[in-house]
Protein backbone atom coordinates (compact mmCIF):
# COMPACT_ATOMS: atom_id res chain seq x y z
CA UNK A 1 0.00 0.00 0.00
CA UNK A 2 1.01 3.77 -0.30
CA UNK A 3 0.21 6.59 1.56
CA UNK A 4 0.89 10.10 1.12
CA UNK A 5 3.38 11.52 3.32
CA UNK A 6 3.12 15.36 4.38
CA UNK A 7 2.38 17.63 7.48
CA UNK A 8 3.48 21.54 8.85
CA UNK A 9 6.51 22.92 8.34
CA UNK A 10 6.45 25.57 10.73
CA UNK A 11 8.59 25.19 14.05
CA UNK A 12 11.32 26.84 12.81
CA UNK A 13 10.11 29.33 10.84
CA UNK A 14 6.08 30.21 10.30
CA UNK A 15 7.27 31.84 7.13
CA UNK A 16 5.54 29.98 4.04
CA UNK A 17 8.51 30.24 2.11
CA UNK A 18 10.96 28.56 4.20
CA UNK A 19 7.94 25.76 5.22
CA UNK A 20 8.74 25.36 1.50
CA UNK A 21 12.33 24.95 1.62
CA UNK A 22 12.12 22.85 5.09
CA UNK A 23 10.05 20.13 3.09
CA UNK A 24 11.83 20.19 -0.69
CA UNK A 25 15.15 19.67 2.04
CA UNK A 26 13.15 16.27 3.79
CA UNK A 27 11.89 15.80 -0.02
CA UNK A 28 8.27 16.36 0.72
CA UNK A 29 5.96 17.59 -1.51
CA UNK A 30 3.35 17.39 0.49
CA UNK A 31 2.63 20.28 2.67
CA UNK A 32 -0.28 22.16 5.19
CA UNK A 33 -0.26 25.06 5.86
CA UNK A 34 -1.32 27.54 8.84
CA UNK A 35 0.59 30.88 8.87
CA UNK A 36 1.87 32.98 5.98
CA UNK A 37 4.64 34.41 8.40
CA UNK A 38 5.12 35.62 11.86
CA UNK A 39 2.30 37.93 12.43
CA UNK A 40 -0.20 36.52 9.74
CA UNK A 41 -1.99 33.39 9.81
CA UNK A 42 -2.67 32.16 5.90
CA UNK A 43 -5.84 32.92 6.20
CA UNK A 44 -5.35 36.40 6.38
CA UNK A 45 -2.81 36.96 3.49
CA UNK A 46 -4.03 39.40 0.79
CA UNK A 47 -4.61 37.85 -2.67
CA UNK A 48 -1.23 39.42 -3.66
CA UNK A 49 0.82 37.61 -1.05
CA UNK A 50 -1.08 34.07 -2.01
CA UNK A 51 -0.67 34.22 -5.50
CA UNK A 52 3.01 34.79 -5.15
CA UNK A 53 2.93 31.81 -3.18
CA UNK A 54 1.06 29.87 -5.59
CA UNK A 55 4.07 30.98 -8.19
CA UNK A 56 6.08 29.53 -6.03
CA UNK A 57 4.90 26.40 -5.33
CA UNK A 58 4.03 25.76 -9.16
CA UNK A 59 7.89 26.57 -9.67
CA UNK A 60 9.41 24.54 -6.43
CA UNK A 61 6.51 21.45 -7.36
CA UNK A 62 5.42 21.50 -4.17
CA UNK A 63 1.41 20.71 -3.24
CA UNK A 64 -0.66 22.57 -0.76
CA UNK A 65 -2.78 19.72 0.96
CA UNK A 66 -4.96 21.29 3.32
CA UNK A 67 -4.76 24.63 5.17
CA UNK A 68 -5.49 25.04 8.90
CA UNK A 69 -7.61 27.88 9.63
CA UNK A 70 -6.42 28.30 13.01
CA UNK A 71 -9.96 29.03 14.70
CA UNK A 72 -9.07 29.15 18.49
CA UNK A 73 -11.41 27.75 21.15
CA UNK A 74 -15.24 29.04 20.20
CA UNK A 75 -18.58 27.66 21.19
CA UNK A 76 -21.65 27.19 19.43
CA UNK A 77 -22.76 30.88 19.72
CA UNK A 78 -19.83 32.13 18.30
CA UNK A 79 -20.43 30.36 14.68
CA UNK A 80 -22.06 34.02 14.29
CA UNK A 81 -22.06 35.64 10.69
CA UNK A 82 -18.40 36.64 11.36
CA UNK A 83 -16.82 33.00 11.71
CA UNK A 84 -18.38 32.42 8.32
CA UNK A 85 -17.18 35.38 6.79
CA UNK A 86 -13.95 34.00 7.88
CA UNK A 87 -14.70 30.45 6.51
CA UNK A 88 -15.84 32.06 3.53
CA UNK A 89 -12.14 33.38 3.09
CA UNK A 90 -10.29 30.36 4.05
CA UNK A 91 -12.35 28.63 1.00
CA UNK A 92 -11.48 31.79 -1.05
CA UNK A 93 -7.58 31.16 -0.61
CA UNK A 94 -8.04 27.24 -0.74
CA UNK A 95 -9.37 28.19 -4.53
CA UNK A 96 -6.58 30.26 -5.77
CA UNK A 97 -3.94 27.81 -4.04
CA UNK A 98 -5.70 24.73 -6.19
CA UNK A 99 -6.11 23.33 -2.51
CA UNK A 100 -9.51 20.86 -1.37
CA UNK A 101 -9.14 20.25 2.33
CA UNK A 102 -9.47 23.24 5.15
CA UNK A 103 -8.54 21.71 8.65
CA UNK A 104 -10.97 23.28 11.22
CA UNK A 105 -11.20 22.58 15.29
CA UNK A 106 -14.88 21.83 16.05
CA UNK A 107 -16.31 24.21 18.43
CA UNK A 108 -16.71 23.22 22.17
CA UNK A 109 -20.22 21.96 22.89
CA UNK A 110 -22.05 22.01 26.11
CA UNK A 111 -24.31 18.84 27.13
CA UNK A 112 -26.28 21.38 29.37
CA UNK A 113 -26.55 24.06 26.51
CA UNK A 114 -26.35 22.86 23.05
CA UNK A 115 -28.40 20.48 21.62
CA UNK A 116 -27.90 17.94 19.01
CA UNK A 117 -30.60 19.82 16.53
CA UNK A 118 -28.26 23.28 17.65
CA UNK A 119 -25.01 21.26 16.72
CA UNK A 120 -26.14 19.90 12.90
CA UNK A 121 -27.93 23.47 12.34
CA UNK A 122 -24.53 25.18 12.86
CA UNK A 123 -22.43 22.37 10.94
CA UNK A 124 -25.26 22.76 8.32
CA UNK A 125 -24.11 25.95 7.48
CA UNK A 126 -20.53 24.88 7.28
CA UNK A 127 -21.45 22.24 5.01
CA UNK A 128 -23.31 24.35 2.73
CA UNK A 129 -20.31 26.67 2.58
CA UNK A 130 -17.74 24.03 1.51
CA UNK A 131 -20.27 21.93 -1.11
CA UNK A 132 -21.12 25.44 -2.91
CA UNK A 133 -17.11 25.55 -3.19
CA UNK A 134 -16.37 22.16 -4.05
CA UNK A 135 -14.20 21.89 -1.12
CA UNK A 136 -13.93 19.67 1.88
CA UNK A 137 -13.91 20.07 5.68
CA UNK A 138 -11.40 17.87 7.77
CA UNK A 139 -12.45 18.16 11.29
CA UNK A 140 -10.14 18.60 14.96
CA UNK A 141 -11.43 16.95 17.59
CA UNK A 142 -10.55 18.26 21.41
CA UNK A 143 -11.77 17.23 24.91
CA UNK A 144 -15.19 19.50 24.49
CA UNK A 145 -16.31 17.47 21.00
CA UNK A 146 -15.66 14.13 21.22
CA UNK A 147 -15.36 11.60 18.54
CA UNK A 148 -18.53 9.65 19.22
CA UNK A 149 -20.65 13.07 19.03
CA UNK A 150 -19.65 13.41 16.05
CA UNK A 151 -19.78 9.87 14.72
CA UNK A 152 -23.62 10.10 16.13
CA UNK A 153 -24.99 13.83 14.67
CA UNK A 154 -22.89 11.65 10.79
CA UNK A 155 -25.47 8.76 11.36
CA UNK A 156 -28.41 10.98 11.85
CA UNK A 157 -27.35 13.52 8.76
CA UNK A 158 -25.34 11.38 6.67
CA UNK A 159 -25.13 13.80 3.36
CA UNK A 160 -21.97 15.14 5.97
CA UNK A 161 -20.11 12.41 5.19
CA UNK A 162 -19.43 13.96 2.01
CA UNK A 163 -17.78 16.90 2.93
CA UNK A 164 -16.57 16.43 6.62
CA UNK A 165 -13.16 14.46 6.97
CA UNK A 166 -11.20 14.23 10.10
CA UNK A 167 -8.08 14.52 11.93
CA UNK A 168 -7.10 11.26 13.50
CA UNK A 169 -4.59 12.10 16.34
CA UNK A 170 -3.94 9.03 18.77
CA UNK A 171 -2.38 11.37 21.14
CA UNK A 172 -4.62 13.67 21.32
CA UNK A 173 -7.39 11.28 21.53
CA UNK A 174 -4.67 9.71 25.02
CA UNK A 175 -4.88 12.83 26.57
CA UNK A 176 -8.73 13.82 26.19
CA UNK A 177 -9.39 10.44 27.57
CA UNK A 178 -10.81 8.57 24.51
CA UNK A 179 -10.18 5.31 22.77
CA UNK A 180 -8.25 5.35 20.28
CA UNK A 181 -9.94 1.90 18.81
CA UNK A 182 -13.51 2.92 19.35
CA UNK A 183 -12.58 5.91 17.61
CA UNK A 184 -11.31 4.27 14.90
CA UNK A 185 -14.06 1.81 14.40
CA UNK A 186 -16.43 4.59 13.93
CA UNK A 187 -14.85 6.93 11.63
CA UNK A 188 -12.54 5.26 9.92
CA UNK A 189 -13.57 6.02 6.81
CA UNK A 190 -13.81 9.16 7.22
CA UNK A 191 -9.94 10.02 8.00
CA UNK A 192 -8.02 11.94 5.68
CA UNK A 193 -5.77 12.42 7.89
CA UNK A 194 -3.50 10.30 10.11
CA UNK A 195 -1.01 12.12 12.42
CA UNK A 196 2.26 10.11 14.39
CA UNK A 197 1.98 11.79 17.31
CA UNK A 198 2.53 9.61 20.68
CA UNK A 199 3.61 10.93 24.34
CA UNK A 200 2.29 10.14 27.75
CA UNK A 201 -0.71 10.91 30.03
CA UNK A 202 1.52 13.39 31.65
CA UNK A 203 2.02 15.22 28.38
CA UNK A 204 5.60 14.58 27.47
CA UNK A 205 6.02 14.17 23.80
CA UNK A 206 7.58 10.85 22.44
CA UNK A 207 8.69 9.22 19.58
CA UNK A 208 6.60 7.36 17.87
CA UNK A 209 6.03 4.09 19.76
CA UNK A 210 7.63 5.02 23.19
CA UNK A 211 4.39 6.72 24.94
CA UNK A 212 1.12 5.39 26.09
CA UNK A 213 -1.00 5.56 22.73
CA UNK A 214 -1.78 2.10 21.00
CA UNK A 215 -0.71 4.16 17.66
CA UNK A 216 1.41 0.81 16.46
CA UNK A 217 -1.98 -0.89 16.51
CA UNK A 218 -3.81 1.37 15.10
CA UNK A 219 -0.99 1.65 12.28
CA UNK A 220 -1.85 -1.91 12.37
CA UNK A 221 -5.18 -1.51 11.39
CA UNK A 222 -4.55 1.12 9.03
CA UNK A 223 -2.24 -1.32 6.94
CA UNK A 224 -5.47 -4.00 7.17
CA UNK A 225 -7.46 -1.39 5.76
CA UNK A 226 -5.29 -0.32 2.76
CA UNK A 227 -5.40 3.04 3.99
CA UNK A 228 -4.39 5.87 1.08
CA UNK A 229 -4.98 8.93 2.25
CA UNK A 230 -2.39 11.48 4.14
CA UNK A 231 0.06 10.47 6.79
CA UNK A 232 1.53 13.62 8.68
CA UNK A 233 4.76 13.49 10.44
CA UNK A 234 5.12 14.68 13.79
CA UNK A 235 6.22 17.95 15.07
CA UNK A 236 5.25 18.00 18.59
CA UNK A 237 8.15 16.61 19.49
CA UNK A 238 10.03 19.27 18.13
CA UNK A 239 7.81 21.56 20.12
CA UNK A 240 8.76 20.03 23.35
CA UNK A 241 12.52 20.45 22.57
CA UNK A 242 12.43 23.81 22.13
CA UNK A 243 10.54 24.70 25.24
CA UNK A 244 13.00 22.26 27.21
CA UNK A 245 16.39 21.79 25.87
CA UNK A 246 17.70 20.90 29.06
CA UNK A 247 15.84 17.85 28.42
CA UNK A 248 17.95 16.00 25.67
CA UNK A 249 16.04 13.83 23.28
CA UNK A 250 17.73 10.50 22.94
CA UNK A 251 16.88 6.81 21.83
CA UNK A 252 16.32 4.57 24.27
CA UNK A 253 19.06 1.44 24.27
CA UNK A 254 16.84 -0.98 24.10
CA UNK A 255 14.75 0.63 21.27
CA UNK A 256 16.73 2.22 18.60
CA UNK A 257 14.70 5.21 16.89
CA UNK A 258 15.42 3.88 13.49
CA UNK A 259 14.32 0.09 14.39
CA UNK A 260 11.37 0.72 16.67
CA UNK A 261 8.50 0.07 14.22
CA UNK A 262 10.62 -3.12 13.00
CA UNK A 263 10.56 -4.59 16.96
CA UNK A 264 7.00 -3.43 17.15
CA UNK A 265 4.84 -4.07 14.31
CA UNK A 266 6.94 -7.62 13.12
CA UNK A 267 6.32 -5.58 9.84
CA UNK A 268 9.35 -7.00 7.82
CA UNK A 269 10.28 -10.90 7.50
CA UNK A 270 12.64 -12.24 9.90
CA UNK A 271 15.10 -12.46 7.79
CA UNK A 272 15.05 -8.82 6.63
CA UNK A 273 14.75 -7.34 10.14
CA UNK A 274 17.56 -9.32 11.19
CA UNK A 275 20.16 -7.82 8.69
CA UNK A 276 18.51 -4.13 10.10
CA UNK A 277 19.48 -5.25 13.29
CA UNK A 278 22.64 -6.51 12.59
CA UNK A 279 23.73 -3.22 11.05
CA UNK A 280 21.77 -1.42 13.97
CA UNK A 281 24.54 -3.45 16.50
CA UNK A 282 27.74 -2.16 14.09
CA UNK A 283 26.73 1.37 14.79
CA UNK A 284 25.32 0.98 18.35
CA UNK A 285 28.55 3.24 19.61
CA UNK A 286 27.50 6.19 16.93
CA UNK A 287 23.64 5.79 18.13
CA UNK A 288 24.47 5.99 21.60
CA UNK A 289 26.41 9.46 20.63
CA UNK A 290 23.02 10.99 19.55
CA UNK A 291 22.03 13.09 22.35
CA UNK A 292 20.49 16.27 20.86
CA UNK A 293 18.48 15.54 17.43
CA UNK A 294 17.37 18.72 15.40
CA UNK A 295 14.70 19.53 13.53
CA UNK A 296 15.60 17.96 10.65
CA UNK A 297 16.94 14.63 12.02
CA UNK A 298 13.83 14.05 14.12
CA UNK A 299 11.72 14.69 11.09
CA UNK A 300 13.86 12.34 8.67
CA UNK A 301 14.08 9.47 11.15
CA UNK A 302 9.69 9.21 11.23
CA UNK A 303 10.11 9.78 7.02
CA UNK A 304 12.16 6.92 6.99
CA UNK A 305 10.30 4.43 9.34
CA UNK A 306 7.16 5.48 7.77
CA UNK A 307 8.26 4.70 4.15
CA UNK A 308 9.28 1.04 5.14
CA UNK A 309 6.57 0.72 7.00
CA UNK A 310 4.25 1.37 4.07
CA UNK A 311 6.52 0.32 1.97
CA UNK A 312 6.61 3.59 0.10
Amino acid sequence: MKVLLGGFFDQESKDVFEQMGQAKKLDISNIAVRYFNDSKKIIDASDEEILSFAARLKKNKIKIVALDSLFESYTILNMDDWYFERVKRSLEILDMLKVNYLIIRLPEVSEEKDTNKDIIDKLNLLYQLAKKANKQIILEFHAKFQVSQLAILLDEVPKFKNIFKIVFDPYQLLITNQSTTTCYRLLKDNIMIFRLNDGTLKKNITYIGDGKTDILNIIKKLIRDDYSNYIFIDNDMVIKKKEAPKKKIEPKKDKPLKNIFNKTLNFFKKKEVKEEDTSLDENKKEKKEIIDLTYFDILSRQIEDIKKIFKN
